[in-house]
């Protein structure tokens, strides 16, 4: 086989030197029709649109009637974003073959780029499949146009779709991807990838997909797993040794994280990432020596690594250096300046200095960047609580209800009213809280440990207990 993949290379380049060599003569030599074709792809798919639309020229002078010829025209005109020259070039495609389906369904993209989106979904409509692989690529063209009329659950079920009707279509299966993560449709992709995998045992993106999928529904173990076959089947595919990384490290399994980063070192093109993976393994097996190697190699190779710079303050706050943790954290937000984690552990390393006012605002930064997420809230409430400062600390967590809601929140809330002796509104909360969470009832003691010698919480608490 691959003796004779080399004869076809050989053989092509040899056709590019002959013809090259004879248009520089007076008789050029007439080519038959697929030779002048392979010869424009090559231009092509070299970037030489100007030489791929010659050759395409001379064929249609000796083959007026090929429907590649102008089809072919019709691409390049569609990488050169002339839109309507690759419209007039298909047209004449399809009046010499009018059931091609490479025709219609470039068709069908130029339209859509064109922001025709109805009438490409309608020239597809009219495409006639002769196979389930012609069929799985008509409904993947159809995805792409539901994504650009921000049509999402059709975008997804389309490409599901192309993927049951052709489990090889690889298109389809990377495509998969990005409409789950649009649509967090993470149940559904697991159903469907458990499915695929039944007749593609040895699909790398389909494990990769899979174990996505759990990654997000917060199932790491299974998600570890999923993603390790993909790595065993690709031992190329940095993508996966990541992914499985960084699910073997929310379980806490670092030395398996470590051993798929090892192996990643050897053939990874960005090594800092690498490095800095590695040494918040070791970092968290107590290895805290070899971590800070690890992240200071990771600063050499790439001094913009922000999450690097970060791991090397946690090392010095770790090691009580404060303001040498505050200066690394300081670098690693002057390189990403939108990321609430490294507020918040400025604002923590802050104030353990007992510089308060110098904390807040790194506070209240980290809660404005996720507002979203309830633990950015909790930290900037229980930091004016930690203050005596209750009053700041309720309109905080008011404020977070228009942004977000949790557990946390609403406990935190409780505890902020019984210390400002709103004792009437206190209890109440507690008490609606316990009808439907009295599970955890001792995350109170979290925020307001003072209060688990309180009888009267003890008391509320002690009536919603099953037990």
């Amino acid at each position: 086989m691959e003796v004779n993949e080399n004869k076809n290379e050989n053989h092509f380049l040899t056709l590019v030197k002959d013809y090259e060599a004879a248009s520089e003569t007076d008789q050029p030599r007439k080519l038959v029709e697929a030779e002048y074709l392979k010869l424009s792809e090559y231009y092509r798919d070299n970037n030489h649109y100007k030489q791929a639309h010659f050759v395409l020229g001379e064929l249609l002078t000796y083959y007026p009637y090929s429907s590649q010829a102008h089809y072919q025209k019709a691409q390049l005109f569609f990488l050169e974003k002339k839109m309507d020259a690759a419209l007039k070039s298909l047209d004449m495609a399809t009046a010499y073959s009018p059931n091609d389906l490479d025709t219609i369904l470039l068709k069908a993209d130029i339209l859509n780029e064109k922001g025709n989106n109805e009438e490409a979904l309608a020239v597809l409509e009219g495409a006639t499949t002769n196979s389930d692989t012609d069929l799985s690529d008509v409904l993947l063209y159809k995805a792409m146009i539901y994504e650009r009329l921000d049509n999402l659950d059709e975008m997804f079920e389309s490409t599901k779709l192309s993927l049951i009707v052709d489990p090889f279509n690889e298109e389809a299966l990377e495509h998969i991807w990005w409409c789950v993560e649009l649509t967090g449709r993470y149940e559904e992709s697991v159903a469907l990838h458990m499915q695929l995998l039944d007749k593609r045992t040895y699909s790398y993106l389909a494990w990769y997909n899979l174990g996505y999928a759990y990654y997000n529904l917060d199932k790491f173990t299974e998600a570890a797993e999923a993603l390790e076959y993909a790595t065993i089947i690709n031992t190329n595919f940095q993508d996966g040794f990541l992914m499985a990384g960084e699910a073997y490290i929310q379980i806490e399994e670092y030395s398996k994280a470590l051993d798929l980063y090892s192996e990643l070192l050897v053939n990874s093109q960005d090594k800092s990432d690498v490095y800095t993976k590695m040494g918040i393994c070791h970092f968290n097996l107590e290895q805290t020596t070899i971590a800070f190697d690890h992240f200071k190699k990771a600063v050499r190779i790439n001094p913009k690594n922000a999450m690097a710079h970060f791991q090397i303050g946690e090392y010095y706050c770790k090691k009580n250096f404060l303001q040498k943790g505050i200066d690394a954290y300081l670098v690693a937000m002057q390189i990403e300046d939108r990321n609430e984690v490294f507020y918040a552990a400025i604002a923590e390393a802050f104030e353990k200095q007992g510089a308060f006012d110098k904390a807040l605002p790194f506070y209240q930064q980290a809660a404005d960047i996720a507002a979203d997420i309830p633990d950015y809230w909790i930290m900037l409430a229980v930091f004016y609580m930690n203050q005596d400062m209750h009053d700041e600390a309720l309109k905080v967590l008011e404020e977070s209800k228009t942004c977000t809601s949790g557990l946390g929140l609403q406990l935190c809330e409780i505890v902020c009213l019984y210390y400002l002796n709103d004792h009437i509104s206190a209890e109440y909360q507690l008490r609606t809280f316990l009808l439907k969470h009295h599970k955890h009832a001792e995350m109170l003691f979290d925020f307001g440990p003072d209060l688990y010698h309180d009888f009267g919480v003890r008391g509320i608490i002690s009536a919603f207990n099953p037990n």
